[in-house]
Parts: structure tokens; C-alpha cells; sequence
């Protein structure tokens, strides 16, 4: 599955580079899932036809970032230089 390809190499680049990062990130959490719940949190995304339906979906996939000078870098790296999808959000974005 191409998503699961893309969080796997975003997980990796995040690791690698966890020493430059200023704050901590969580990694999506579909990525130690067992297969049952891993197809159910797929299926919760593909059937999420409200916007905020889509938005709890997907946080399972989601990159949570403390700091948002780190998601940044996340984003120039991961989805403008590596192409890949990918979903994140800072701590404060997930808390309002």
C-alpha cells in the first residue's frame, strides 16, 4: 500500500533526523498496529465523508510535531524533496 510505504519512509527520515529537531514527534500510530486495526483505521479513512469525520481518521496516520519550526522541516524534506503523502499536525492543532 502506497500510504503505508510513504509513513514508512517519513518514520525513518524523522528517526534519522530526530537529532535536528527541536521538539519531539509522534509517529503515526498505524504504523504498530496490528493488520485487524490497521484495516479498520483504513477503512475508517476511505468511508470518512465529512470533514470532520476525515479529520479523526486520519489522525492514526497523522505525524504529531511539538514544534511547528520542526513540521516545516518534516514537510520541505518529506513531501517537497522525498515526494511523499504524508499527514501531520502540531500539538496545538490537535488540542483546539
Amino acid at each position: 500500500n502506497q500510504l503505508m510505504g510513504d509513513l514508512n519512509k517519513a518514520s525513518k527520515w524523522c528517526l534519522e533526523q530526530s537529532s535536528v529537531l527541536l521538539g519531539s514527534v509522534q509517529l503515526p500510530k498505524v504504523l504498530c498496529m496490528e493488520d485487524e486495526d490497521l484495516d479498520e483505521a483504513m477503512d475508517k479513512l476511505q468511508k470518512a465523508e465529512f470533514s470532520e469525520d476525515r479529520i479523526v481518521a486520519l489522525e492514526p496516520f497523522s505525524f504529531i510535531f511539538t514544534e511547528m519550526k520542526d513540521m516545516n522541516l518534516f514537510l520541505e524534506h518529506v513531501v517537497d524533496v522525498m515526494n511523499l503523502k504524508v499527514f501531520c499536525l502540531t500539538e496545538t492543532e490537535r488540542n483546539a
